[in-house]
């Protein structure tokens, strides 16, 4: 059901469909469902862009279609560098990553840069 929800709330953002997750999200629900859109978009520029907070840590997530991975975008590298607007670390592969921190008042500087980072 989650992951319909973010299918559906896509919005274009140039050639790409992109679901922006903000606000209060379990960050396990981020990465839980974030597999599952790893089929589902094989041939469509489709991507999730999260920075949310749960209990009261930030933490940020991006997943990339592998059209965005084949033209060289890389989730790993796009997280790696967001995560000092939160005074955190993370990582992952070049279609999904995540990074948890210490600072909230990061996020809106984080989102900023995985969307500068998508175009």
């Amino acid at each position: 059901m989650f992951r319909d929800r973010i299918i559906a709330s896509a919005e274009d953002f140039g050639d790409i469909k992109l679901v922006r997750l903000q606000g209060d999200h379990n960050p396990e629900m981020i990465r839980g469902v974030m597999p599952l859109l790893r089929g589902k978009f094989t041939d469509v520029k489709f991507a999730v862009i999260a920075a949310t907070q749960w209990e009261g840590k930030p933490t940020i997530a991006v997943f990339l279609s592998q059209p965005l991975v084949d033209e060289g975008k890389n989730a790993g590298a796009m997280i790696k560098s967001a995560a000092k607007h939160i005074q955190g670390g993370g990582g992952g592969q070049p279609w999904m990553a995540t990074a948890g921190g210490r600072d909230v008042n990061g996020l809106a500087a984080a989102m900023e840069e995985l969307l500068a980072a998508l175009q």
